[in-house]
């Protein structure tokens, strides 16, 4: 297996170098490589971090005699200096296939991220392994969560769980300027909640967990032939995912279930999704699922305040295509939600 690359790299202090290194093998092999002698170093084609951050690898494959493009990183170490180094390729279980010396020399005065602005270094392809944000440090203009017993504050508005772990109410404080102000508008009349005829749910147990950037509600609810699971979790940009499940404690038939969410006066103005262009609400809505058309959310409310519903499965669900793309891959039906063709959704007024 040959290398080539350069083998002698003069650097600044904190100075990043992007270098490929071509590898041509005599045979069909499938391939890792590794950086030694440099504290901060790597392959970029084949380690780095997932987008929580966590290490992982990613094997190559290359074809007998196909030279193929690695790309590394090496960073100029803080003190002053030579630093040999070393790129080696390891096949499967670990097996060196080659293993080539290279040198680094570290002079001059520390540089910065204005590196970064010299696009023509490539440079940039360090980010690639960058944790930047992987923390739960909110960015600006947002604000940390705050909060106590189930009311979660974020910028601009007040959600508040009810025990059975579904939002009670949410409230906005953004004006028609849609700035903050004192102005506070309701987006539901009254409490989410999950029915099924003939059964009342009661919380039988919740737990809620404060972040910086997040609140995880976590709600054990039951009924005389039911129990209801719900987590869930509201981040700092007002983002909520919900996870409901429903367990027979015996064989049982029932005529229908519903997630109900009750939409104030004032948020009823305004429709958009489920194949309808943005506009007034005209408060007719029955919708049925179509797999062959990507509609699986919609949103309703006013310019200052609303709410956009998104429905899913979290087994197999797979972002849809939009517009021009619909029939390129049909929507992927949320077993729960389709119900083979029963469920939809529908606008009930009172």
């Amino acid at each position: 297996m040959k290398l080539e690359f350069d083998r002698l790299f003069n650097l600044r202090p904190r100075e990043v170098k992007c270098f490929p290194v071509t590898v041509c093998s005599d045979v069909d092999a499938t391939v890792t490589a590794t950086v030694e002698g440099i504290s901060s170093s790597a392959c970029l084609s084949t380690e780095g971090n997932d987008y929580l951050g966590a290490p992982c690898v990613y094997p190559r494959k290359l074809v007998a005699n196909t030279p193929k493009r690695l790309w590394f990183y090496v960073f100029g170490e803080e003190k002053a200096g030579t630093y040999p180094a070393k790129i080696t390729i390891y096949g499967e279980n670990a097996k060196i296939l080659s293993s080539e010396d290279f040198v680094v020399i570290v002079d001059g005065e520390p540089i910065g991220d204005e590196q970064f602005s010299d696009i023509s270094k490539l440079r940039r392809l360090y980010w690639l392994n960058s944790d930047y944000a992987i923390n739960d440090e909110v960015p600006k203009p947002f604000i940390p969560v705050s909060g106590s017993d189930g009311t979660v504050n974020i910028l601009g508005r007040t959600l508040r769980y009810s025990e059975s772990g579904l939002f009670s109410e949410i409230i906005t404080h953004f004006g028609e300027d849609v700035t903050l102000s004192d102005e506070k508008s309701a987006v539901l009349s009254s409490g989410m909640r999950f029915e099924i005829p003939g059964e009342k749910f009661k919380s039988r147990s919740h737990s809620v967990d404060y972040a910086n950037d997040a609140v995880l509600f976590c709600s054990e609810n039951e009924s005389e032939n039911f129990t209801l699971s719900v987590k869930s979790k509201t981040e700092f940009d007002g983002y909520s995912s919900f996870k409901l499940t429903l367990t027979a404690k015996k064989e049982i038939s029932i005529s229908d279930g519903a997630l109900i969410i009750p939409i104030s006066e004032k948020c009823s103005k305004y429709f958009m999704g489920l194949g309808r262009e943005g506009g007034y609400f005209n408060r007719e809505l029955d919708w049925k699922w179509n797999n062959e058309l990507q509609q699986d959310s919609f949103w309703v409310g006013d310019v200052n305040a609303g709410i956009r519903v998104k429905l899913l499965d979290s087994t197999n669900y797979v972002k849809p295509l939009v517009n021009i793309y619909y029939s390129y891959k049909p929507l992927n039906m949320p077993e729960s939600w389709y119900n083979d063709g029963l469920g939809g959704i529908k606008y009930e007024n009172g």
